[in-house]
């Protein structure tokens, strides 16, 4: 009897029509990084195919897959290289007015899932590499970061400030250093109103990366409060 390798059944698992989810959850981490390491064509088209898929849980699961192997600057670089990265903006913005607000079915909860994974994804290829994080991720985690109701929404905001700290002319750029002044004053994001101030002040103070930013127009949130009749 020939016992299948671990290769053989994370291939089989992409293929199948819908992908096993057990064979992809359980799929080893070094092999999915040999694959991508080695820019294996045919592995990243079946990558490609899987993210394609209309379950949302087939989506989360290529996320958590892909998160999983993401371990070294070269990692995000062929991720980069690859597009996976427009996979998971789609993931995470794809569910979000479904998920603002009461979910109230099976769907929608599987659709917060994806979100979660996605998100995560998203974290880790910023704490591996921070120089690779590019446009297209801060603007959908700004996306999200601007919706009240969004349940992912602090988190966005958090990782936004982490982006800001490391990258000011890229938040800038995305027109995203307004919406974390904005964020300094919400009541519901009080927590993270001390550690927002100090990394814009910290940016500030900084003469190389004060200029991204627009300091008479974006601090004018912080001091309409105090200057601002109809606050």
């Amino acid at each position: 009897m020939v016992v299948p390798t671990m290769s053989h059944i994370l291939f089989e698992a992409l293929d199948s029509n819908p992908i096993d989810l057990d064979g992809i959850l359980s799929a080893d981490r070094q092999e999915v990084q040999r694959y991508l390491r080695a820019q294996d064509v045919t592995f990243i088209s079946k990558l490609h195919r899987a993210f394609g898929a209309e379950s949302s849980l087939e989506r989360a699961a290529m996320c958590r897959l892909l998160r999983r192997s993401l371990e070294a600057e070269s990692d995000i670089e062929t991720l980069m290289d690859c597009h996976f990265e427009m996979w998971l903006v789609r993931s995470l913005e794809i569910g979000a007015n479904r998920d603002i607000g009461v979910r109230s079915d099976a769907m929608d909860e599987t659709s917060a899932w994806e979100r979660k994974q996605a998100f995560r994804c998203i974290a880790r290829i910023f704490d591996v590499c921070p120089r690779l994080f590019g446009a297209a991720l801060t603007k959908s985690l700004i996306a999200v970061a601007s919706q009240r109701e969004d349940r992912l929404r602090a988190l966005a905001v958090e990782l936004l400030r982490n982006v800001l700290l490391s990258n000011p002319q890229l938040v800038a750029e995305c027109d995203g250093t307004k919406l974390l002044f904005d964020a300094v004053v919400d009541p519901s994001l009080a927590f993270l109103a001390e550690p927002l101030m100090l990394s814009l002040l910290s940016v500030l103070n900084r003469s190389e990366s004060r200029l991204s930013l627009r300091p008479f127009h974006d601090v004018q949130s912080l001091l309409a409060p105090f200057t601002d009749i109809d606050f």
